[in-house]
């Protein structure tokens, strides 16, 4: 998304008027100096730290274009210093213009900084943000940045830039163009970046088989989150290395939605094999269309009365129904269990899933981290179903196509599931060998 190039002498000259006027506003409001003293103080300490200008030795002072159109959207001034970790990168100045702010680069810029100091040997990466700068601040927490120290009206944050990652997106309307299928783009780079080392799963609402037919040629190789965080099982052994079923009030749900007159597609594991269980002949319209998608599935269980639908280890219940009917139970049960209320993106059918309350993709990721040795999660989503799964994560990417809540708490907006934006992000910043 973006690309950084060395400042000609035109754009130091403009990117030097800015830098020294905006360090004189946060002089005067931090440091309660006048105009005057404020400016001269910007501008004793930009010639201290630049006494040969853009040429100054290890000083990098970009500017930073959009990779797509190689238009001007801001600039940016880091260096190298020897640190007490050893050598280490200190961005010094960030300016995106704001016109093209929320659109996802100030993270990719960031990213495309550490991504060249960690290339040119750097472990760390630290910046000094004022305390006024609210924006900022949530900008570099959502990057994976902690506070050091504070001070001077303030705070230091740095980031281990030699963390372990674990990247993690959604399927459906993310990682899937709308033809429910990885693009033959998306699986050449992430299989071509699992094979340097990158740990990447998803986490989707579908089951291991349904998932395996639409990412067909992903190497995923590290566990999967499915069932919306039901199950983590392994992708290669198929065998559940995590699993949430509901406990005993799962009958009493049952009983409510049969009072109700709604009679859903129920997912168990009966004598030891995954089955979802329905009543053919009480199936609504929506349903019967996504059972038609599941034809040949080995889980299929057809049953003949209600209390089949009781039989074994219940894990995930689904109803597709009219939304004047499921949308007060969703009210009614939401606090209760894990509660998905929400439009299929392909069919517009309305859709109320239900898991138990420990199943979620957040509470998934956090015990894959943990399971991985990780220090940090990156995600990407589409739906508001993912908003627990930003909030679990360090950083959180929407593509362009995402529901508004979620591109409301995200690190940044990349491009659509259809323009295979995960795995541009992923190549921009994953320093795909070329």
């Amino acid at each position: 998304m973006i690309m950084m190039r060395r400042m000609n002498e035109d754009a130091f000259l403009r990117f030097k008027a800015s830098s020294l006027a905006a360090y004189a506003r946060d002089l005067m409001q931090s440091n309660d100096l006048d105009p005057e003293q404020a400016r001269n103080k910007a501008e004793a300490e930009f010639q201290a730290m630049l006494p040969d200008g853009p040429a100054t030795k290890d000083h990098f002072l970009m500017t930073l274009q959009d990779a797509d159109t190689g238009r001007e959207v801001g600039w940016i001034w880091f260096l190298y210093e020897d640190g007490d970790a050893g050598r280490q990168v200190f961005l010094n100045d960030f300016l995106i213009f704001e016109e093209d702010r929320r659109k996802g680069y100030a993270a990719s810029a960031l990213h495309e900084m550490e991504r060249q100091a960690k290339t040119d040997g750097c472990s760390t990466s630290v910046l000094y943000v004022w305390e006024h700068d609210v924006p900022a601040s949530a900008l570099y927490q959502k990057c994976g940045y902690e506070v050091l120290k504070s001070g001077d009206g303030g705070c230091y944050m740095k980031k281990d830039l030699n963390m372990k990652t674990l990247y993690v997106s959604d399927l459906d309307g993310t990682l899937l163009r709308s033809d429910e299928r990885t693009s033959d783009f998306t699986n050449q780079t992430i299989n071509a970046l699992v094979a340097q080392g990158m740990l990447f799963s998803y986490a989707t609402a579908r089951s291991l088989i349904t998932a395996k037919k639409v990412t067909k040629g992903l190497e995923a190789k590290i566990p999967l989150i499915i069932y919306n965080g039901a199950f983590v099982i392994d992708n290669e052994t198929s065998e559940v290395l995590l699993a949430n079923y509901f406990d005993t009030s799962v009958s009493d749900l049952l009983d409510r939605l049969f009072d109700e007159k709604i009679y859903p597609i129920v997912y168990a594991v009966i004598d030891g094999k995954e089955k979802f269980s329905f009543v053919p002949n009480l199936c609504t319209t929506g349903m019967t269309a996504f059972l038609d998608t599941r034809k040949g599935d080995i889980r299929t269980n057809p049953v003949s009365g209600l209390d089949e639908l009781r039989k074994g280890r219940i894990f995930y219940i689904t109803c597709i129904d009219a939304p004047e009917k499921l949308e007060p139970l969703f009210k009614t049960y939401k606090d209760r269990f894990h509660c998905v209320y929400q439009r299929d993106i392909y069919t517009g059918d309305q859709w109320l899933e239900i898991m138990p309350a420990s199943a979620s993709k957040a509470n998934a990721v956090t015990q894959l981290k943990q399971l991985l040795n990780c220090d940090k999660v990156i995600a990407f989503g589409d739906g508001r179903n993912d908003i627990d799964l930003f909030e679990a994560a360090d950083e959180g990417y929407a593509v362009s196509n995402a529901h508004e809540d979620l591109k409301a708490i995200a690190s940044g907006i990349i491009l659509s599931n259809n323009e295979d934006g995960v795995a541009h992000w992923l190549r921009e910043n994953c320093d795909l060998d070329k």
